[in-house]
């Protein structure tokens, strides 16, 4: 639902004003805020002239600029032999092949965390 309400967020997107789309995107808010985190920015952005800042109020930052908050990495959640079963057979992969799998995910869970 978030994915088909952020079109209307879009530069020069024009929102149909009726009650379905008043109700869906209403709905994709709340969606939005409920699975936000209340984790605290390690950062600020400023995306005018591309300085990164711990200090929110940096003197480099452009006047009046927009400042966007930079937030941490999640943790890495890895997938189940379940999860990558029902992925694998649908492509005619046999069970010896979720050993692979693993091993890939080992190794991109190295390179990303």
């Amino acid at each position: 639902m978030i994915k088909s309400a952020l079109k209307y967020l879009e530069p020069n997107a024009c929102v149909p004003i009726d009650m379905e789309t008043t109700i869906m995107l209403v709905n994709a808010l709340k969606e939005a805020l409920a699975q936000r985190t209340e984790q605290e920015p390690v950062a600020w952005y400023d995306p005018s002239n591309g300085v990164v800042s711990t200090d929110r109020d940096c003197p480099l930052f452009t006047p009046l600029g927009q400042v966007w908050p930079l937030y941490p990495k999640g943790e890495w959640v890895g997938l189940t032999d379940e999860e990558i079963w029902t992925v694998l057979q649908f492509r005619g992969y046999n069970k010896d092949t979720i050993e692979i799998a693993k091993a890939i995910e080992a190794k991109l869970k190295e390179k990303n965390t």
